[in-house]
């Protein structure tokens, strides 16, 4: 028997008991709100712990499988673009069953980093998941951010760093950006079904919203995500005093010599 939530027992088979201590995390926001940083700064975390990490990005696997992937503008991910919605929704499940025979062959976490900006993307992605187990532990983070100083700051590093914008000017691509957004917007969904297990970061840790949290893993994730920020922060160095008596100790033993 195992404790899939608080009074709740059920039986598990031989074959699934390998899920039960894997756990997919599923990105969610708009671009430019830090996902990627959270998930780099969350894998780094958790392979120092000595847990199986990996991030497995739909942007990265859309520049390879698209010819001009690399130049994709903010037109190909229009909600009104048909084309452009079947290719990044068949992009992004191609990308989580990457993150899934990792898991089942070697992973503990699996980080999948995409926007997954609506409901319809993440029933979708919760699908996929049960399918190889309904064991399996999913936990969605949504990177909420209004600060328009933050903001601004994720754009630049984004356009600076992002593949999509190499050799682009810099006021080119940060309006080309800008339109992206506006173009997720259009159908964007916050998280608010309350059977979900999710955790909400607002402004890179400024507020943390967490509900159905549940395991050990999860549970440590919350706590290191209420202490991640991308802001520049002083790091202190402290030399410890030495004390009267180690001092007097010191006198001592130089005389006794």
């Amino acid at each position: 028997l195992v404790l899939m939530e608080p009074g709740h027992w059920t039986d598990v088979q031989p074959n699934d008991i390998r899920w039960e201590h894997k756990l997919v995390v599923v990105l969610v926001g708009l671009p430019a709100r830090g996902k990627s940083f959270i998930a780099y700064k969350l894998v780094n975390f958790l392979c120092w712990g000595s847990t199986r990490a990996e991030i497995f990005n739909a942007g990265k696997m859309r520049r390879v499988i698209m010819k001009d992937g690399s130049k994709s503008t903010s037109d190909f991910f229009d909600s009104s673009n048909n084309q452009g919605f079947q290719k990044r929704e068949r992009i992004a499940m191609m990308t989580l069953d990457m993150a899934l025979d990792w898991l089942e062959k070697e992973g503990d976490v699996a980080i999948f980093d995409a926007t997954n900006s609506t409901k319809a993307r993440r029933q979708a992605v919760l699908d996929r998941c049960f399918d190889r187990s309904e064991y399996l532990n999913v936990l969605f983070i949504e990177s909420i951010c209004d600060d328009q100083q933050v903001l601004l700051k994720n754009k630049l590093c984004k356009i600076a760093n992002s593949p999509d914008y190499r050799g682009w000017d810099q006021k080119k691509a940060l309006q080309d950006l800008n339109k992206r957004i506006e173009n997720y917007k259009k159908a964007y969904e916050t998280i608010d079904e309350d059977s979900l297990s999710y955790i909400k970061l607002i402004d890179l840790q400024s507020k943390v919203i967490f509900n159905r949290i549940y395991g050990n893993v999860a549970n440590t994730i919350v706590r290191f995500l209420m202490c991640i920020h991308n802001r520049m922060a002083p790091i202190y160095l402290c030399r410890a005093a030495r004390f009267e008596a180690e001092e007097s100790l010191t006198e001592q033993q130089q005389q006794e010599e």
